[in-house]
């Protein structure tokens, strides 16, 4: 990678990082203050309303960065007129969701859900916008300004979600500190994304048309991740579904936890992977692929096996006691969100190459088989259906997404990194189930197994010299 990606990457890392950290800050913190089935409610609509926003911070946001990181004196246009177009579907979206509130209640088997979407669906206006800004700052590898835009919304999420939840004692206080949060974020961006002189041309047609696979790439995927939490509320018995989704939304907010570690990976090879292939540059194309590759797998194996192999007692530390039955779903569902990861990496890949439609149909083959597992499995095994459901999707998606980019690039990663990732990560997860400690005890043992993880990769001669330098680069000073 070169040092600009690299301090991007790190950028964005620190970004996702201080977002994560504020999601599980305000997840955890509420599941203390509120009864199981009211913070099963606010999983329920957060994950609702993601399924919905996620059409422009994902699709779109993609969109507008390459269209920008191709020609970055037309920036200034695009962004415009992205603003405007984005201002309008995001509109017209809100207005559906708001008033068919009722409806979407009753399809949840709990109309009582209806006013927390409706002050939710605010949501979609103000995520919209800036998912524009942020493609906007991603397109002219603004790296840091993306950063700081994402710090801000993670800062403002905790500070308006607890402010107003204490100060109304309910999750409706929660969810209108979210809206409030989104708001925030979404006024600093517009303030840092100062006004540039206007050049060339630029068809609002074109973005459509661009955006179009990706945007319905982004509903697919959305709605195979917050589908399982959806189907078991809908799926289930109405005296206890709240209860089972307050278990099941605490084991998914851990589960996230690969998704995000990696997440700058796929944010930042979009527009370089983007770039590379307008210019025909592929051998710079199948490096950013093995290298962003190697890295995930690198950071993703050790995560997924220790959680997964530890899920009773990490959801001790975290949550209160009442939330154990959480364990079992998550040491599976955490697998899920592993091979969802390295995905998402593949199909930015893909997408960046200019093939979003590509990225689409293996997206829209990972929701027909989440819906036949969902609806197959939660009615027999419950939680642990929904966790296998969204799993099995994930694992099949992965698969077929990994197969065309090397196809196509003839590029993944190394057979030899790949087993020795895999033989450092094994070695580690095996003597993970022979050490049960509880409490911050539990911190410890993940934090000297990682090392020894990487002193084994090292041994193997998987992370060398050269990685570590690459490490060094980014906590330097110079770009």
């Amino acid at each position: 990678m070169t040092s600009g990606v690299e301090k991007g990457f790190l950028y964005l890392t620190i970004a996702n990082l201080a977002f994560v950290i504020s999601g599980y800050v305000v997840y955890f913190g509420l599941a203390r203050i509120v009864p199981v089935a009211q913070f099963g409610i606010y999983g329920l609509i957060i994950s609702f309303v993601t399924m919905i926003t996620f059409l422009f911070t994902g699709g779109m946001q993609q969109a507008i960065s390459k269209f920008v990181a191709e020609d970055e004196e037309r920036a200034e246009l695009v962004k415009r007129k992205a603003l405007k177009l984005v201002f309008a579907v995001s509109l017209a979206v809100f207005l559906g969701v708001f008033f068919l509130a009722e409806t979407i209640a009753l399809l949840l088997n709990d109309p009582s859900l209806t006013p927390f979407i409706q002050v939710i669906s605010v949501v979609v206006v103000t995520h919209a916008l800036y998912a524009t800004f942020l493609g906007y700052f991603n397109g002219m590898k603004q790296f840091r300004t993306q950063a700081m835009a994402r710090i801000i919304h993670a800062i403002m999420k905790v500070v308006f979600i607890f402010g107003l939840t204490f100060l109304t004692l309910s999750i409706f206080g929660a969810l209108v500190g979210f809206v409030l949060a989104s708001a925030a974020a979404c006024l600093v961006s517009f303030l840092w994304a100062r006004p540039r002189k206007v050049k060339g041309t630029f068809s609002t047609k074109e973005l459509v048309k661009f955006s179009m696979p990706l945007v319905m790439f982004v509903l697919v995927i959305n709605i195979v991740l917050n589908l399982d939490l959806l189907a078991l509320k809908a799926l289930s018995e109405a005296g206890i579904s709240g209860v089972l989704v307050g278990y099941y939304a605490a084991a998914v907010t851990l589960s996230r936890i690969p998704f995000f570690v990696v997440t700058a990976l796929s944010v930042v090879i979009f527009p370089v992977i983007s770039a590379s292939v307008y210019m025909a540059d592929f051998g710079k194309v199948r490096m950013y692929i093995k290298n962003a590759n190697r890295y995930a797998l690198i950071l993703l194996a050790p995560i997924v096996l220790l959680i997964s192999s530890t899920s009773a007692q990490l959801v001790n530390i975290v949550y209160p006691a009442v939330y154990s039955p959480a364990a079992l779903p998550l040491s599976i569902l955490i697998f899920g969100l592993g091979f969802f990861a390295l995905f998402n990496i593949s199909t930015a890949v893909i997408s960046g190459s200019g093939k979003p439609k590509v990225s689409m149909i293996v997206a829209v083959a990972m929701l027909i088989c989440a819906i036949v597992l969902n609806f197959t499995l939660i009615p027999i095994y419950g939680m642990v259906g929904a966790a296998l459901a969204t799993t099995a999707a994930s694992f099949i998606a992965m698969v077929l997404s990994i197969i065309y980019v090397y196809i196509r690039f003839s590029a993944v990663m190394s057979l030899k990194s790949f087993f020795r990732i895999a033989i450092a990560a094994l070695a580690v997860y095996a003597v993970s189930f022979f050490i049960v400690l509880d409490g911050i005890l539990l911190i410890l043992t993940y934090a000297v197994l990682i090392a020894v993880y990487f002193g084994l990769l090292a041994v193997m001669r998987e992370f060398t010299n050269k990685d570590l330098a690459v490490f060094m680069k980014l906590i330097s000073r110079d770009s």
